[in-house]
């Protein structure tokens, strides 16, 4: 169940809204994909902080015992429906910071969520974020529209052989 997607935060969705949505996912025994994502980047890194805010808000509910269950999709609003994703070494700096920022939030043995990118991936860069970018998955957009763009989507990622 995908929460807090950009799309429905431009129109008014808010945190305390997606933060009750994850909870409920979670009491539900469905599986929430957070999203959170900031919309522009800076040369100060004040994005971080924006970034670490979502992540604290969404996740307000979600106790030691759940975060596991959670999955975070890290989607820079920037880069949706942008001509090229990000760098698969910028995808791995952000993967490190969520996790540094669930670690803080949680403790560091807790059991790690499934961390996924979404942000123009298409058949020619999926495998490059995948395996460089060191995140769990993708959470395509536009490229799944079309069944030969997400069919090669997934064959680059080898996830049907």
């Amino acid at each position: 169940m995908i929460i807090g997607h950009s799309e429905r935060r431009v129109r008014g969705e808010s945190d305390a809204s997606v933060s009750k949505k994850v909870s409920r996912a979670l009491e539900h025994k469905l599986i929430p994909i957070l999203c959170i994502g900031e919309s522009s980047r800076d040369d100060h890194g004040e994005y971080l902080s924006f970034i670490k805010q979502q992540l604290a808000s969404g996740l307000s509910g979600v106790s030691k015992m759940q975060i596991g269950d959670v999955v975070v999709a890290y989607e820079p609003v920037w880069a949706i429906g942008a001509k090229e994703a990000m760098s698969s070494h910028q995808v791995h700096e952000m993967s490190l910071y969520i996790q540094k920022c669930i670690k803080e939030m949680y403790g560091a043995m807790v059991p790690m969520p499934k961390i996924l990118y979404g942000g123009a991936v298409n058949a020619d860069n999926a495998r490059e974020i995948v395996d460089h970018g060191h995140v769990d998955g993708l959470l395509v957009g536009r490229e799944s529209l079309k069944v030969e763009n997400f069919v090669g989507i997934i064959m680059n990622v080898d996830l049907i052989k």
